[in-house]
């Protein structure tokens, strides 16, 4: 073991004694022996004591350690502690010693799921560690966290307009459907959702050329503030995301109903030329029987019934065919 210590340029002369402090010096320690150097000098046993209680003093010595996690803060607060749950196996609560008593530990719950019972609780402040003999305190930066709540609040809001949006949509998809309402009606409710989509597109887009910065390697800013934002602009994207899915879903209301009008419309063209093609043979054949002409036909009166019949016959094999080709 090599011990030195902090080195400065030594008074060494003829009459001037030797400033063992000022000198890089180090003691071997080589078995049950301690060698002591010997440049520029012979170091003396009362100064290779002194240097050895410094030694020890110093391996002694008790050092704060504090590391900041850079991460969302209740994300990391989560896997700060699963973490220590994992490695340590228990993570024991204390309270916190202070002028007016013991802090009992304070307790975070955190939402980790979509269910009811999705929730983890989380300690806050100081806590125990087996094979640790002081209290491990943690926390959560919040002046970073106040800020990234803000934003995070502010696009919750964004999120919600969004899904409202959608629900609308949802009903337009309906009435679309089943042609429950009138084309003008309808097309009212579109522009309205349109201009909505494309208000909240403005309000949206502008926060990635204030918040884009904050990721970029040239950019510094102090770790208060930036240790809770690295998710911010992926966040922000995923709110630009829903907007333009809202904006696809509204286009595809858009074509369903053009869809169905133009269904209708052929279901309509369908049945006027089913009924077309059923009187056209009728017209043509009381047409050509209208004619002034002296044939032997007519002057049997039956004959009339004769004529009917064939109509009959001819609008019914039409039918049949028509249904026979999936026409009707």
């Amino acid at each position: 073991m090599n011990v030195n210590l902090p080195s400065k340029t030594p008074i060494v002369g003829d009459d001037a004694q030797i400033d063992w402090t000022r000198i890089d010096t180090g003691l071997e320690f080589n078995g049950k022996k301690i060698v002591l150097p010997g440049e520029p000098g012979e170091m003396p046993y009362q100064v290779a004591i002194d240097t050895i209680e410094r030694i020890a003093e110093a391996e002694a010595q008790v050092y704060a350690v504090t590391e900041h996690v850079d991460g969302l803060p209740w994300d990391s607060a989560v896997a700060l502690y699963r973490a220590m749950q994992q490695i340590y196996g228990v993570v024991l609560p204390q309270s916190i010693p202070t002028w007016f008593g013991p802090k009992p530990p304070t307790f975070l719950t955190i939402r980790v799921g979509v269910g009811d019972t999705d929730l983890i609780q989380v300690p806050m402040g100081s806590m125990s560690l087996p094979g640790i003999k002081k209290p491990v305190r943690v926390g959560i930066n919040y002046a970073g966290a106040f800020i990234a709540g803000l934003v995070d609040a502010v696009f919750t809001t964004y999120l919600g307009e969004v899904e409202d949006i959608e629900r609308e949509i949802e009903k337009l998809d309906q009435i679309a459907l089943r042609q429950s309402a009138s084309h003008d009606d309808f097309l009212d409710h579109v522009v309205q959702l349109r201009r909505r989509i494309a208000l909240l597109r403005r309000w949206v887009a502008p926060n990635r050329d204030a918040i884009a910065p904050l990721i970029r390697p040239d950019f510094e800013l102090h770790g208060d503030i930036v240790t809770s934002w690295p998710g911010m602009l992926d966040r922000l994207e995923h709110v630009i995301g829903a907007v333009e899915n809202a904006r696809e879903l509204l286009v595809g209301s858009l074509d369903i109903y053009l869809g169905r009008s133009a269904q209708r419309s052929n279901d309509v063209m369908k049945t006027l030329t089913i009924v077309s093609s059923i009187a056209l043979p009728a017209v043509v054949l009381a047409g050509v029987m209208g004619m002034n002409f002296q044939i032997a036909f007519f002057d049997n009166a039956s004959n009339f019934y004769v004529v009917v019949v064939a109509m009959l016959v001819i609008s019914i094999v039409i039918l049949l065919l028509a249904r026979w080709r999936r026409w009707i």
